[in-house]
């Protein structure tokens, strides 16, 4: 299987809020890895900021759908 990597420039101004990586290791068991800012620790440091309660509430909501692929995926995998 050929491996293809494709990663984005981080641009000057640009900051990673969060990602999830989906893997799949040798022993053929899925890998979830989670990155993320604290959404606190995001308000705190952009407080004058406008936005910075939304890009809070962005990244929690993708915290929680993360961890509910993670649930749902492991739930199917037991079935099998």
């Amino acid at each position: 299987m050929q491996q293809i990597k494709k990663r984005h420039k981080k641009r000057e101004h640009e900051a990673l809020l969060y990602q999830l990586e989906v893997r799949l290791n040798s022993d053929g068991n899925l890998c979830f890895n989670y990155d993320w800012v604290k959404p606190e620790l995001l308000v705190e440091q952009l407080k004058d900021y406008e936005y910075s309660h939304l890009l809070s509430a962005i990244i929690r909501h993708c915290l929680s759908n993360g961890h509910k692929l993670d649930s749902e995926l492991n739930y199917l995998l037991k079935r099998m």
